[in-house]
């Protein structure tokens, strides 16, 4: 079945007709996509070459990027690019017509936001893609200034657009649903209609898997061959038949050697506000459900982030961080080590811990100030255990602030640049007069409420337990077993558990999916994000509700999972 369908994309390739492939979950449409261009590689590498063209495969993620150039074995053939590389790509050179177009969104905003005399501002200045935020009076621009400017200049210069297409007569486009509008607009408006007969553009993804508020969803347009993918490799027989109660437009088959698998919904209506935790329910699973004691080979699916923190015990970090700069710039900056404390503690001070912990003695040494810790004799080594050990026990039971001041007294490691940078900057005594000279009034509010602003995250950061960087570092490392519903998309699970709570964020009430209460705005979302979810599951899959469920959920979910695997948590 699944080379049937291949047939249908590489037929609509070979006779220049766009498509739209619609792939459910566990079907194999990324295999289908990397298979489709190894057939292009096969049949049009000649032509390619000789015409000095490209195909250009278009993806939502860099891991999605990365995973898609390792398959194709990184033909150059092939550029493969996340949507907004894509299309920087294609209008950086174009540096009179971007500074146009800026100044026309410019015009575009409301007075009181408007830049005055951007034109003038911008003429020294060369366009560029920042990695962090925009400034348009220097020239920098971001991700979402980046797709308005794309569509205004493909749909203000259609000669852009013919250049586009006699350089890429094929472009796929991976995950359509979670592409933002100004791309779909790009692709179809501008390059498909200026160009029907130059250009094949191929879309795959799943309308139903779109859970980011960012994504077009469905598709529609007449000039598409639709091509469906009905089967499903990935998911146990007994998980699929959920799946096609939740979405009934897409009836999938088990079409490979899917396990048998089981399905269970736990609820707590009868409990008051104090549910018991995920941890009874998966001792229940393992204890009673043939469930494997063994975390890797199970995942815990909540709705978001706080909700890990508060579970692992690294809920006031994470606050910290998320508090200063915003829920996702404040994770990132955390998470992803893209603030200067995170970064050292992270990347400096767990990391040769962990070399001294697993006896990487040499790389310990390249890591940390080798005159201080030159080893010519047992007692320096002596010396050195009784050191770590210290450090070891102040990371169990001291401070943020505790461990910093430990490794600097001791000449572990030296302090970053950028924390110096950023002490200094806070210090009380920092002549202020001298850092605000130059400013407006109003640039000098700003940056008088940024300096209050780092100076509370600095003394709340330092008296945190740092016992709470170990437990993220944990989390981080993979060694737990949870994960956020929308951070596990593309991914699979021998054994999944799906947390649902309709009061841990307003967006989302699942208690509309199960009554089938398409009035509710949360709906849609909702359905989508729990399609995603259960499909994450190979052989076991177990939902548990802590908030209530109606009398018509419960139901509807006694019939999708059958009376005797629906149990309230009393009875666990």
């Amino acid at each position: 079945m699944s080379q049937q369908t291949l047939l249908k994309v590489t037929d609509s390739i070979d006779h220049q007709k766009s498509f739209i492939l619609e792939a459910g979950a566990g079907s194999g449409k990324t295999w289908t996509l990397i298979e489709s261009l190894r057939h292009i590689i096969k049949t049009q590498s000649d032509k390619l070459s000789k015409n000095g063209q490209k195909v250009a495969c278009i993806t939502y993620t860099n891991v999605a990027k990365d995973e898609i150039i390792s398959r194709i074995e990184q033909n150059s053939l092939i550029e493969v690019h996340t949507f907004h590389e894509f299309l920087w790509s294609q209008i950086k050179r174009y540096q009179t017509e971007l500074k146009a177009a800026l100044c026309f969104l410019n015009d575009q905003k409301p007075a009181n936001k408007q830049i005055t005399d951007l034109s003038v501002a911008l003429k020294p200045q060369k366009i560029i893609y920042s990695e962090f935020a925009s400034n348009w009076l220097i020239g920098e621009i971001f991700h979402n200034d980046v797709l308005k400017l794309a569509e205004y200049l493909f749909k203000t210069y259609p000669k852009l657009c013919r250049i586009t297409a006699d350089r890429f007569p094929v472009i796929f486009m991976d995950e359509y649903q979670d592409t933002e509008e100004p791309v779909r607009a790009v692709l179809l408006d501008h390059l498909l209609t200026s160009a029907p007969d130059k250009i094949t553009i191929g879309f795959f993804g799943d309308a139903m898997q779109k859970i980011y508020n960012s994504g077009i969803g469905e598709l529609e347009d007449e000039r598409l061959d639709r091509i469906t993918k009905l089967e499903n490799y990935r998911c146990s027989k007994t998980v699929i038949s959920l799946l096609n109660h939740i979405r009934t437009d897409l009836q999938q088959f088990p079409a490979g050697d899917n396990l048998e698998g089981s399905t269970k919904f736990i609820h707590s209506n009868a409990f008051g506000s104090e549910r018991p935790s995920y941890k009874l329910i998966l001792e229940f699973l393992q204890n009673n459900c043939n469930w494997p004691s063994e975390n890797t080979e199970t995942k815990v699916l909540v709705l978001t982030h706080n909700k890990i923190a508060g579970a692992l015990g690294f809920a006031q970090l994470l606050r910290a961080y998320t508090t200063r700069w915003g829920s996702s710039f404040g994770r990132d900056k955390l998470y992803k080590r893209q603030e200067a404390f995170s970064k050292f503690i992270i990347e400096g001070i767990e990391q040769i811990c962990e070399l001294y912990e697993t006896k990487q003695y040499s790389h310990f040494l390249k890591r940390v100030h080798a005159e201080t810790f030159k080893i010519t004799q047992h007692s320096d080594k002596e010396k050195l255990q009784e050191i770590m050990s210290e450090l070891n026990s102040l990371r169990q039971s001291g401070t943020i602030k505790n461990v910093i001041e430990y490794v600097l007294d001791n000449n572990f490691l030296s302090k970053p640049d950028k924390v110096k940078s950023f002490e200094d900057r806070i210090n009380p005594l920092a002549d202020l007069g001298v850092m605000l000279f130059e400013l407006t009034d109003e640039e000098k509010t700003k940056e008088q409420s940024r300096l209050d602003k780092d100076r509370t995250f600095n003394e709340t950061l330092m008296t945190i337990p740092y016992l709470e960087v170990l437990k993220l570092k944990e989390y981080l490392d993979e060694n737990t077993p949870f994960s956020t519903k929308h951070g596990v998309k593309g991914e699979e699970y021998d054994n999944v558990l799906v947390v649902v709570d309709d009061t841990a964020w307003n967006q989302y009430k699942f208690d509309s999916v199960f009554s089938a209460d398409t009035t509710k705005t949360q709906y849609n979302r909702s359905n989508n994000l729990l399609y995603v979810c259960c499909s994450r599951a190979i052989n076991n899959l177990a939902i548990y509700s802590i908030s209530d469920i109606s009398a018509q959920s419960l139901t509807t979910i006694q019939d999708w999972f059958g009376d005797d695997n629906v149990l309230d948590v009393k009875q666990i």
